[in-house]
């Protein structure tokens, strides 16, 4: 890279503040959680619309 050529790296996370109990304090689920379907929808419903957003992102592999 030259002096005069720059190259900027940037990371996003995407959240939003939940507003119900905590499904488990373990970061490895130690049982099956019943959630009702209406939770999966929804989930579905978020990823849909987070993967249906266009940007000029780049991958940056270890590669």
């Amino acid at each position: 890279m030259t002096p005069s050529t720059t190259a900027s790296a940037y990371r996003a996370e995407l959240s939003v503040r939940v507003d119900q109990p905590v499904l488990s304090d373990d970061p490895i689920l130690q049982h099956n959680l019943r959630l009702p379907d209406s939770w999966w929808t929804d989930l579905t419903e978020a990823l849909e619309k987070a993967s249906a957003t266009v940007t000029d992102r780049v991958t940056v592999r270890q590669q």
